[in-house]
């Protein structure tokens, strides 16, 4: 996309009396001029993100309590809802077709799937 955005440049310069290199070489630098540009306002971007974001830490905290209701009300018990996942419970058994009742329940076991997941 950003060679079609880019691709009348050279041409015009070459109607400017540049020569074909130097129309070449003004447009690689106006590519990489704006990949730069865009990557700098990613880089602002994220650095803004990482300083609103504790501002919003109750919110969070409202959003996962409010979930963990929804949970409970339909029918999840309260000792599911609060039991995360532990790392250990993952590195207890790693074989192939090893599948952990509580992270697939009761869907159809692929054995291909696990295999492909835990290499």
């Amino acid at each position: 996309m950003l060679t079609v955005a880019v691709q009348p440049v050279p041409r015009w310069l070459r109607t400017k009396g540049f020569p074909g290199w130097a129309a070449f070489l003004t447009t690689v630098r106006l590519v990489y001029g704006i990949l730069i540009g865009l990557f700098a306002t990613l880089v602002f971007s994220v650095a803004r993100l990482a300083t609103i974001l504790p501002d919003h830490d109750e919110e969070f905290v409202e959003i996962i309590t409010s979930y963990q209701d929804f949970l409970t009300s339909h029918g999840v018990s309260q000792d599911q809802v609060r039991t995360t996942p532990r790392t250990s419970h993952w590195k207890a058994n790693r074989e192939p077709g090893y599948a952990p009742e509580r992270t697939f329940g009761r869907l159809p076991f692929d054995p291909n799937l696990t295999t492909t997941v835990y290499r």
